[in-house]
């Protein structure tokens, strides 16, 4: 009775890998079908990805920046923190530093931290997005993994950027929640909340 029972179940494995086999086929690369030259391009995932979350990232920081009133842009949650306008020209200082390393721009120009106006925030920071758009309106998976930057700090374009969006953007957008909260404001990404 054991031997047939391992029989069975050898017999068993064997008619469903032998289905399976005939069920899954290899991806194979196929050419342009007949009288066509090529396929049409396939978007760049890392650089798709990126574009979309830089683009987002900017909506909610130039929202917030925009939705705080000028009297506020003196506003520090506490004495020891940056005020929101000294914030705001903060985020665009790190932007379009990231954006240097990432086509290798060493020529940049101090940035003037206390102003922090209103005015001269959004200016600065509107400038920083000028700056860094074409960067990423030119993003592709292959210029995006060219190594920038020099000696230890070298890294990949498509790093810089992103860290530009994840450590910069998304994370002082996150500050910008808390002080437009305590002001009484709602952030861009929670209108009627």
């Amino acid at each position: 009775m054991k031997s047939y029972i391992a029989a069975a179940s050898i017999a068993g494995l064997v008619w469903v890998g032998a289905l399976s086999a005939q069920s899954v086929k290899p991806y194979v690369a196929e050419g342009p079908p007949e009288g066509k030259t090529g396929h049409q391009k396939m978007p760049d995932a890392s650089a798709v990805v990126i574009k979309h979350l830089y683009q987002r990232a900017k909506q909610l920081v130039l929202e917030s920046a925009d939705a705080m009133p000028e009297r506020d842009y003196t506003f520090r949650p506490t004495p020891k923190v940056m005020s929101f306008g000294e914030m705001v020209a903060h985020v665009a200082f790190v932007q379009i530093g990231d954006c240097a390393a990432a086509q290798g721009d060493t020529r940049l120009s101090p940035i003037d931290l206390t102003k922090s106006s209103k005015k001269d925030a959004t200016a600065l920071l509107k400038s920083s997005f000028d700056y860094c758009n074409p960067l990423y309106d030119t993003l592709t998976d292959v210029n995006g993994a060219a190594m920038v930057g020099v000696g230890a700090g070298r890294r990949t374009r498509v790093d810089a950027l992103a860290d530009n969006v994840a450590d910069n953007l998304f994370l002082h957008y996150g500050n910008f929640i808390t002080y437009l909260r305590l002001k009484g404001l709602t952030p861009p990404s929670s209108p009627g909340k």
